[in-house]
C-alpha cells in the first residue's frame, strides 16, 4: 500500500522542531518521496507559541506551490491549572509535573485558528496530568485525555493514540527514565472500545503514527501489540489519518516502509482521510 497523504509535519516553529527543518527545505525534501498531499502542523501548546505559528504561516505562505499542502496545527491536551500557572510563571511546553488531576482543556483560540487559516486541528495527549508515576494511574490518565479529544469540537483528528515520553522532568529539573507502557495489553479492552466508540461517534479520525511504529523504545513485543490495537479500531470502522510525526529536515522514505507496515494489518487506502476540502 503506498502512502500518499502525511497530515503531522513539523518544522523549525515548533518548540520541538529541529532549527534546519525550515519549511521551504521540507516541501523539497517531501517533494521527493511518494507523498503527493501534507500538512504543516506546528505546536501550539500555550499562548506563547501563538508567535511561532505566526512565522509558520509566513513561511507556508511563502512556498511557490501549495495547492497540495494544508496548514494545520497540532494541540496538547493540559489542565486549567497548567494553563494557568504557564501564564504567571511561562512555559513554551505548557505542562507541569504533579498537580492535580483538574479539568482537562486546549490552548486553541478561536481568533488564532481564523487568523492564521488553520485548516484542521490535530490533538494529542503528551504528558500525564496530575496521575501518580505508576503505569496503572498512567492508563487511567492517558484513557481520560484520549476521552477527551474524542468528544473536543474543534479537534480533526487524535495524534498517536497511547504515545508516551520515555523519560520525564522532576520539579528540580532531573530527567527521570519511565518505560511506563513496555507493555500495551496492560491497557484494559474496556478502554479501546469506549474509545473506538467515541471517535465514530463524533467523527474523529484516528492517527497512525509512523514514529510510534519505528520508534524502538517499546521493542517488538510493544510494536506487534500497538499493531493489534490500530487493527481492532480498523475493525470497529474507525477512521484513520497517516502521519510521520517528521520533526526535523531529512524526511526519509517512511511512506513505503509505513506502507508495508499497515497493509499487513489489513488496512486498504480506503481506511484513511484524504485530508481537507482543497
Amino acid at each position: 500500500m503506498q502512502i500518499r497523504n502525511d497530515w503531522h509535519v513539523h518544522t523549525r516553529n515548533s518548540p520541538c522542531g529541529n532549527k534546519d527543518a525550515a519549511l521551504a527545505r521540507l516541501a523539497e525534501r517531501i517533494a521527493a518521496t511518494e507523498v503527493t498531499r501534507w500538512g504543516v502542523t506546528d505546536h501550539i501548546f500555550t499562548e506563547q507559541n501563538i508567535a511561532d505559528l505566526e512565522a509558520a504561516r509566513r513561511e507556508y505562505d511563502a512556498l511557490p506551490e501549495k495547492d497540495h499542502v494544508a496548514f494545520a496545527v497540532e494541540a496538547s491536551v493540559l489542565r486549567d491549572w497548567d494553563i494557568q500557572r504557564t501564564r504567571s510563571e511561562g512555559n513554551i511546553w505548557g505542562w507541569f509535573p504533579g498537580g492535580p488531576p483538574g479539568q482537562l482543556d486546549l490552548v486553541l483560540p478561536d481568533e488564532v485558528v481564523q487568523r492564521l487559516g488553520i485548516q484542521y486541528v490535530i490533538a494529542g495527549t503528551h504528558w500525564p496530568l496530575g496521575a501518580e508515576m505508576k503505569p496503572e494511574a498512567m492508563v487511567r490518565d492517558y484513557h481520560r485525555q484520549n476521552m477527551f479529544l474524542a468528544e473536543h469540537p474543534s479537534v480533526t483528528i487524535i495524534a498517536h493514540p497511547w504515545w508516551w515520553r520515555d523519560k520525564y522532568t522532576k520539579a528540580n529539573g532531573e530527567m527521570v527514565p519511565f518505560p511506563w507502557l513496555a507493555d500495551f495489553s496492560i491497557v484494559p479492552q474496556s478502554m479501546h472500545d469506549e474509545f473506538a466508540a467515541a471517535a465514530r461517534e463524533n467523527g474523529k479520525i484516528v492517527e497512525a503514527n509512523a514514529s510510534i511504529v519505528f520508534s524502538d523504545k517499546g521493542g517488538d513485543r510493544w510494536r506487534r501489540q500497538y499493531g493489534e490495537y490500530l487493527a481492532l479500531l480498523r475493525e470497529t470502522g474507525c477512521t484513520f489519518s497517516t502521519g510521520s510525526d517528521s520533526h526535523g529536515a531529512d524526511y526519509t522514505r517512511w511512506p513505503e516502509e509505513f506502507g508495508d507496515h499497515l497493509a499487513s494489518l489489513g488496512f486498504t487506502e480506503e481506511d484513511f482521510w484524504q485530508g481537507p476540502s482543497r
